[in-house]
């Protein structure tokens, strides 16, 4: 059954892949980086706030996707900001890492997720998802501690130059083997686009908000718990360990019965509860064991949660340029909220507001698709 899938997807999901290998070996550290340079914890959230912020920029500047032309644009972005963290002064590579990433929105994350999912349909969207979000993750489970061993012995700059080259191997695969078949130059239009993505403005501005919470906040978070590069590699470890198993055989229930909401309703309201929970941890400890629940739950509604989005649509660029505008205008409002919180060192309302935004999720679903079951 899987290895179906990954004969349909197998390009697209190979690149994803390889960028996922380097990114986690090498960018799971940016945080505690720039916290060893002196940066705060708002800072941190306020880095990825301009980002999502440029991120919707791009999107809206950018009519034209040139597939193969922006993914490699998009890798050698990672490049040149690696090549940053590595030699130019914290302060200075702070805005190369937020502009690179935005810009990324459109040129690595659009071309991507059109190829990924071009031949996605009602009856693999769930597996396809889980594929496109969970698998990746294995990956996570190995490489965060060899990443801290690296910095450990040879220091951060070591890291970031060895993922500079390591970059180079789906970079050359690009070149070689993208895109093939598929057209390579696509032209969307944003007002139609819109329009047609009726039903789905409001769920993927929550979604987006929701997407940052693991990526973001509970990383930057956790850095009041975790100081060395090393506990920080076995707490990402962690995270990756406890999801995937259960993540699969869920999204191959959801593609062979096609029920998305039952999961759904009962998954958000137990991540809801372990959102708001997470603010009153005090120890390392609970910490671990309140996280490893969060993670496990996101991580099984994650493949749920983008099957919903795809159900009943055609996976064209305009699809994914126009969720790709709302889930950053999202971000964008819960991060502004969430930096003013940080900074002056109240968590717990973050959390609230996450929490409140988990439990609203289904009910969105449940009222504007009714064509989902």
């Amino acid at each position: 059954m899987v290895l179906t899938h990954l004969a349909r997807l197998k390009k697209s999901f190979g690149l994803l892949m390889l960028m996922q290998v380097v990114s986690t070996f090498s960018l799971s550290f940016v945080f505690i980086f720039f916290k060893e340079q002196g940066f705060s914890l708002w800072s941190l959230v306020l880095m990825d706030a301009i980002l999502v912020m440029i991120g919707v920029v791009a999107v809206l500047c950018f009519n034209t996707i040139l597939l193969k032309r922006f993914l490699l644009f998009g890798i050698l972005g990672h490049v040149v900001l690696l090549f940053s963290l590595a030699f130019f002064q914290p302060q200075i590579s702070y805005w190369f890492y937020s502009v690179i990433l935005g810009l990324n929105m459109v040129f690595f994350w659009l071309p991507i997720n059109y190829l990924f999912f071009s031949t996605s349909s009602m009856k693999t969207n769930a597996m396809d998802s889980f594929l496109y979000w969970v698998a990746p993750s294995l990956i996570s489970i190995l490489l965060p501690p060899i990443g801290a061993y690296v910095i450990h012995a040879f220091g951060y700059a070591s890291l970031f130059y060895l993922s500079c080259v390591l970059y180079l191997v789906p970079l050359f695969l690009t070149y070689r083997y993208f895109p093939t078949k598929i057209e390579s130059t696509i032209h969307t239009n944003l007002r139609e686009e819109i329009m047609r993505f009726k039903s789905l403005k409001t769920i993927s501005l929550v979604e987006g908000a929701l997407h940052f919470f693991a990526m973001l906040i509970i990383p930057v978070y956790a850095l009041l718990f975790f100081k060395t590069e090393v506990e920080i590699g076995l707490f990402l470890s962690y995270m990756a360990l406890v999801s995937f198993l259960i993540s699969f055989l869920l999204a191959k229930y959801s593609d062979s019965s096609q029920q998305r909401k039952k999961p759904m309703f009962i998954l958000f309201l137990l991540l809801c509860t372990v959102t708001v929970s997470l603010a009153f941890v005090q120890d390392v400890q609970m910490w671990y064991v309140a996280v490893g629940v969060y993670t496990l739950l996101n991580t099984i509604s994650s493949p749920l949660r983008l099957a919903i989005s795809m159900d009943g649509r055609k996976m064209e660029m305009g699809f994914w340029r126009i969720r790709e505008l709302f889930l950053n205008l999202g971000r964008v409002g819960t991060l502004g909220i969430a930096v003013i919180f940080f900074y002056h060192e109240l968590y717990w309302p973050v959390f609230g507001l996450f929490g409140i935004l988990t439990l609203l999720y289904p009910v969105l679903i449940q009222y504007k698709l009714k064509n989902v079951r």
